[in-house]
């Protein structure tokens, strides 16, 4: 069987982008069956959409002359350790790509308010944009104070003043002592 006519997506480079890989492959897998033909940087086996009967990765090679080679010598081929044929092409150039390659855009054409929406609650686990370190407590990073704890530390949920413990609480308050939720209520 004749190889399919050679599909050049993208300039000649390093970088591969490989169809016809078995839909559980991993990148370590991926970056191992083409190790066999050259020297891999890096393999990254994109996640597999929904009906999908492939999945698809991007192989980095050390040289262009490597990717080259496994261009006119693996694509329309069986690689060792495969059961089926997969097509090789060099990649399109990221900044080539739709959305410069982050994805197909699964977020064009969302409403406005939903956008907001995301932007905000992504802001307020400090992630991106206005969050600051901001978590839901001081310190650590995690629910509480000090490396990821609910309770311990001043300024979470149960003692000392600050977000949710110790301070009054405008006319909240428990029965030990007039001690409410938090100083900022």
């Amino acid at each position: 069987m004749a190889a399919p006519p050679r599909m050049q997506n993208g300039p000649p480079s390093e970088d591969l982008f490989v169809t016809g890989l078995p839909l559980e492959c991993t990148s370590v897998q991926a970056k191992q069956i083409f190790q066999q033909y050259g020297s891999v940087k890096q393999a990254n086996v994109l996640p597999v959409a929904s009906g999908k009967t492939a999945a698809a990765a991007f192989i980095i090679m050390e040289s262009v002359e490597d990717a080259r080679w496994v261009i006119d010598h693996v694509n329309g081929n069986v690689p060792q350790g495969l059961s089926s044929p997969v097509t090789v092409v060099f990649a399109t150039p990221r900044a080539q790509r739709p959305n410069g390659g982050k994805g197909k855009g699964a977020m064009k054409g969302m409403p406005p308010e939903m956008m907001q929406m995301m932007t905000m609650m992504m802001s307020a686990m400090g992630k991106g944009g206005g969050g600051g370190g901001g978590d839901w407590g001081k310190g650590g990073g995690d629910w509480g104070a000090g490396g990821g704890d609910w309770g311990a530390g001043g300024g979470d949920w149960g003692k000392g003043g600050g977000d949710w413990g110790g301070g009054a609480c405008y006319g909240m308050a428990d029965m030990k002592g007039g001690k409410g939720f938090g100083g900022k209520w």
